[in-house]
């Protein structure tokens, strides 16, 4: 198959790679690869989190290849949210960078406009998702009554929580909006925009005073957010994670040049992880957990080098990288309000205790996977009526800021 040495420059897509950064075609339909490949890998685990027997508690004489194989692929949820960080440090903070090396300045509102335009079009509707899917749990499957909520997700479904979640300060001032978990990364995600921007401008002053006190406020925000962090990944510690992503931009070369040998590595180093912590070794050891997501990251953040320095062909699905990719973080921001009421209705047929089960015959497995399935069918057609009109939603609020100024200049 031949190379494509083609060069393309990136505007803005449904898929969120950025302008201003120069990116093989092949490279993008790699990035594609990983970023769809990283959503599924969370809804999965989130899936069978809900439908699932853990092996644990499956009776020795039960257990077959399939339980093992199905438990052991559970357990990557946190790592695909590690390959997030990385990919957005790489497109988002580097599209800065070559944007600071390429006119030595930044225009902050057009930065911020293109952030919140990118989370916001989708991140808004979603609310509306998950308090519908909330209500529906709680008043039509008894959510409750069942024991599938505890007492204290009644409180997430408040309007202080959505403020709060708008603003994005869930995990430090509230709760995620509606029980919606996963939505704890992105008040890393944001912040590290935030921060990374600041950070940035520091560079290009030639006031050192003014430049040091822009670092300071940088660090500053890290270091107080995460005092008041009791959710989620500590937001200082793996900010170095998304900033790694954006410095590998720079890097001339990896340090492991065979793209081969570098996803080898990556997934030996998976493998290894997978088979020697358990879920609550995170909660129970944050600084060996940092570590290890952090050798994790950097491996990943070596393959990407790697392949943007190698002479690539095209990945396997072509076409549909870039189709599945499209609504990845629709996805991500929706799937658990589905698979939630799902499950509550399941608890309400059949009891709390046989939600989960140990899918021995094809009818079970079908029972396992028709929820991903729900879920993935109902954020392709979410993304149609959100992430795909990021463009659109980033044009408008351009032109409200224009005319914002133009009041002002008069």
């Amino acid at each position: 198959m031949p190379t494509l040495p083609v060069q393309q420059e990136i505007t803005d897509k449904p898929q969120g790679l950025e302008p201003g950064l120069r990116v093989d075609v092949a490279l993008s339909e790699w990035l594609d690869l990983t970023r769809w490949l990283a959503a599924f890998i969370v809804l999965y685990a989130h899936t069978t989190n809900r439908f699932l027997i853990p092996v644990a508690d499956v009776p020795q004489s039960e257990r077959t290849i399939g339980t093992y194989v199905m438990g052991f692929m559970s357990g990557f949820s946190h790592q695909a949210v590690m390959v997030f960080f990385v990919l957005s440090g790489y497109l988002v903070g580097g599209a800065l960078i070559s944007e600071v090396r390429r006119t030595a300045a930044i225009d902050v509102t057009n930065y911020l406009i293109k952030r919140f335009a990118r989370l916001w079009t989708v991140l808004l509707p979603a609310f509306v998702l998950s308090f519908v899917c909330f209500a529906l749990s709680i008043w039509v499957y008894d959510a409750f009554g069942t024991g599938f909520f505890t007492p204290e997700i009644a409180r997430s479904g408040s309007l202080s929580t959505l403020s709060c979640n708008i603003a994005f300060l869930q995990t430090v001032s509230c709760g995620q909006f509606a029980g919606n978990g996963p939505l704890w990364s992105l008040f890393n995600e944001f912040w590290y925009y935030v921060v990374f921007v600041v950070f940035m401008l520091g560079f290009i002053q030639k006031n050192t005073i003014l430049r040091i006190a822009l670092w300071v406020t940088a660090a500053a925000t890290l270091l107080l957010l995460s005092s008041y962090q009791f959710d989620g990944s500590k937001l200082a510690p793996y900010f170095l994670i998304w900033i790694m992503g954006a410095g590998a931009t720079m890097l001339p070369r990896p340090l492991i040049r065979s793209t081969i040998l570098s996803a080898i590595i990556l997934i030996l180093i998976l493998i290894a992880m997978r088979l020697s912590i358990r879920r609550y070794w995170w909660d129970a050891h944050p600084l060996g957990a940092f570590i290890v997501d952090f050798a994790v990251s950097a491996c990943f953040c070596n393959l990407i080098i790697s392949l943007k320095f190698a002479k690539l062909v095209r990945p396997p699905l072509r076409h549909w990288n870039t189709l599945l990719a499209g609504f990845s973080f629709s996805l991500y921001c929706i799937h658990v309000p589905i698979l939630n009421v799902i499950a509550a209705a399941r608890a309400q047929s059949v009891g709390l205790q046989a939600i989960a089960i140990n899918p021995g015959s094809m009818r079970e497995w079908l029972y396992i996977m028709w929820p991903m399935g729900g879920a993935i069918l109902i954020a392709y057609y979410f993304s149609h009526l959100t992430e795909w009109h990021t463009p659109m939603i980033k044009r408008l609020m351009e032109k409200i800021i224009v005319k914002i100024r133009t009041v002002r200049l008069y």
